[in-house]
């Protein structure tokens, strides 16, 4: 198979999972060789609560030591979820040798309170710059009627292990 390497505590069973929905046709393909571009700037991130609880989440490169992610993966009130301590392994598979804890993270400020759902966007800070040797995604503001006819791709590292495959796959 293709087991993610180790986390760097147990991870969580399939009970302690609650399943999300797939929006759609389910037409998701799982990447074996995640070393290349853009691949290897995704990034599965791993979360521990004040409780010891366990959460999972996906983050992107977006700088050489930064990490963005959602706000509900380090801060879910309706899930009583506020981060502890936070990992990330870029393109996990690759298993380029490092698992990095975060020196520090931030949810959008406004998620803080209400968590309105144009606020959910945290970053999340490495103590290495990984970026400048895996690459990173870049920014670009766009008006609405630009974004109309843009094709729109997601990655990421799911947490349902309904299609046989374990968790960080």
């Amino acid at each position: 198979g293709h087991d993610a390497p180790p986390l760097p505590f147990t991870p969580p069973t399939a009970y302690d999972i609650q399943p999300m929905d797939v929006i759609g046709s389910d037409d998701r393909e799982v990447i074996t060789d995640t070393r290349p571009a853009p691949w290897c700037m995704v990034c599965h991130v791993v979360v521990k609560n004040d409780y010891g609880d366990i959460f999972t989440g996906t983050g992107w490169l977006g700088g050489p030591s930064t990490v963005y992610t959602a706000s509900h993966v380090l801060l879910d009130e309706t899930q009583a979820h506020r981060a502890h301590r936070v990992w990330v392994i870029p393109g996990r598979q690759a298993n380029f040798g490092s698992t990095f804890e975060a020196v520090g993270f931030a949810t959008h400020p406004l998620w803080q309170h209400g968590q309105p759902a144009g606020a959910d966007v945290a970053a999340i800070w490495l103590p290495t710059p990984i970026g400048k040797q895996l690459g990173t995604f870049g920014f670009r503001a766009l008006e609405v009627a630009n974004m109309n006819q843009l094709p729109v791709e997601s990655a990421g590292y799911p947490d349902e292990r309904d299609q046989g495959f374990p968790i960080g796959t």
